[in-house]
């Protein structure tokens, strides 16, 4: 069966903006449960996995209609965008929320539309904002002196920083000097594509982000492990960032290793080794299968602290993403910790510490968000 952790509430570390409604239509819903974005694939796979099917019946159980696709569609149709996401949110018992809204920006609804359901963070994509800047720059010192102004000034509400590296050159990032980094400027400012792949200029910017967080004490958020099919999943293997974990510089930098699937043992292992790294296991929950979801979870706690495991649901666009995750990360929590009590690991007492440490307070920690969660409850 499993602990009963229903009554939780979670604290969702890492998320994205919901859609606005003119791209509601443009945008299917088997979307939301992969990371393929080929349209053959959406139409023709993308339901068939254990975790769509499972999916449809939690969905349909909220919006009291027929588990098809079919009857999903036309009962959502029928409900405002608003009226919709304050369902699912109330009903994942959702107390705050970090979101990236560096994905898709100009698609979805402004940071402070989702304030209405939960209480609401930012974390600043950092490589969305050097495109942003090297797009009007001049030169390379003052793309870079604007690029550091940005980080130390950010907007209202930036709990964290996010990087997208994995994506772009991968996590064999290094440390890059100044010189190769003003080449690689170069190169983009040529190339003005509005998408930065050197991975010269990027490994230069993520340093400096490691020292900027550093000195303002902000976390850094690493995408590590799957994504869709820009990534080169064999590049994002958290363990290619060891040598920076070992630069006495960043030590006390703290890292949230994102998504981490299917390296979830090399990510557990650095979250047990290194004191600044924390590590997440949004995406795993819920695109995975019952067995699956439990199994990153179980993983997880082989070897890393309590402490250190973190909620996210990497919901993106449509809000059916935060109330699946939330109500599969509360079950496959539940199920490992309760393997923990019959095998005398941890006693009731204790595992029900740990998993409002895993659900919420971990990450209501590490953002710096605790108190204000609280005084708003």
């Amino acid at each position: 069966m499993g602990l009963d952790l229903s009554s939780l509430p979670v604290f969702d570390g890492h998320a994205h903006n919901l859609l606005l409604p003119a791209w509601l239509k443009e945008y299917p819903i088997e979307g939301i449960f992969t990371q393929s974005t080929d349209r053959e694939y959406l139409n023709s796979f993308a339901g068939e996995t254990l975790a769509f099917k499972r999916s449809l019946k939690d969905i349909a159980a909220v919006l009291e209609c027929d588990p098809s696709i079919e009857a999903i569609r036309n009962r959502r149709e029928k409900m405002e965008q608003t009226e919709l996401a304050g369902l699912y949110f109330e009903r994942a018992n959702i107390s705050g929320v970090v979101l990236d809204d560096g994905f898709w920006f100009h698609r979805t609804r402004p940071l402070e539309w989702h304030s209405s359901f939960a209480s609401t963070y930012r974390a600043l994509r950092i490589e969305s904002l050097a495109e942003a800047l090297l797009e009007d720059s001049t030169s390379f010192d003052s793309f870079l002196s604007d690029f550091r102004d940005a980080l130390l000034n950010p907007p209202g509400g930036v709990v964290a920083y996010k990087s997208i590296i994995a994506y772009r050159s991968g996590l064999r990032i290094g440390v890059h000097d100044k010189r190769a980094a003003r080449d690689g400027y170069l190169v983009e400012k040529e190339r003005n594509t509005g998408r930065l792949t050197d991975g010269r200029l990027l490994g230069f910017l993520f340093n400096l982000t490691l020292e900027v967080c550093r000195g303002r004490g902000l976390p850094l958020q690493i995408h590590t492990g799957w994504g869709d099919s820009d990534l080169d999943l064999r590049e994002s293997n958290p363990l290619h960032l060891k040598p920076l974990l070992d630069e006495d510089k960043y030590s006390r930098t703290r890292l949230v290793l994102l998504h981490c699937y299917p390296y979830t043992r090399e990510a557990a292992y650095l979250a047990a080794i290194y004191p600044e790294v924390y590590i997440d296991f949004g995406l795993s929950v819920p695109l995975l299968s019952v067995a699956g979801m439990e199994a990153v979870i179980g993983e997880m706690l082989e070897i890393a602290p309590v402490t250190k495991i973190c909620y996210s649901s990497d919901a993106r666009f449509m809000p059916e993403g935060f109330y699946l995750a939330a109500t599969w990360a509360r079950r496959a929590v539940g199920l490992s910790l309760e393997r923990s009590i019959q095998g005398g690991e941890l006693t009731l007492n204790e595992a029900l510490k740990a998993a409002a440490r895993i659900l919420k307070e971990n990450s209501e920690g590490l953002y710096g968000v605790a108190r204000s969660v609280k005084g708003e409850s």
